[in-house]
């Protein structure tokens, strides 16, 4: 999936303090054995219950998803956004030396997963 962080970015990310937010439909999570789940929502019945889909078997089931996830698979503009919030310094990692418009040209250098191009700079603000 090129739109969010690998497993073991999204543990590397988790070690580095990015904020696991609380559990919404539509995310995508890691298990701690690197399944992929997808967290929705049950309608009818059981309002407000959630399930949670593995894609990587196929399975689903009604249960809380804390229980069965682990990492959040952040895309790369949660990450950005985490950068302008805590840090306020991209800029000082990507930008030093080139102007604005260069950084964003040259942020595919990184990897060619958005995602984790934008984890990798936040995993090295962090290590700052």
């Amino acid at each position: 999936m090129k739109h969010i962080v690998s497993f073991e970015t999204a543990k590397a990310l988790k070690a580095a303090g990015y904020p696991q937010p609380e559990f919404e439909t539509g995310q995508i999570w890691y298990h701690s054995n690197g399944l992929i789940i997808i967290v929705g929502r049950v309608e009818g019945i059981f309002i407000d219950s959630r399930y949670v889909f593995c894609v990587d078997t196929g399975e689903s089931t009604l249960d809380n998803p804390a229980k069965l996830v682990s990492f959040y698979a952040a895309s790369a503009t949660e990450i950005i956004q985490a950068i302008s919030i805590t840090e306020n310094s991209a800029d000082l990692y990507c930008c030093s030396s080139w102007q604005a418009s260069d950084c964003f040209q040259t942020l595919s250098e990184f990897h060619e997963n958005p995602a984790e191009a934008a984890a990798e700079i936040y995993l090295k603000i962090k290590q700052q």
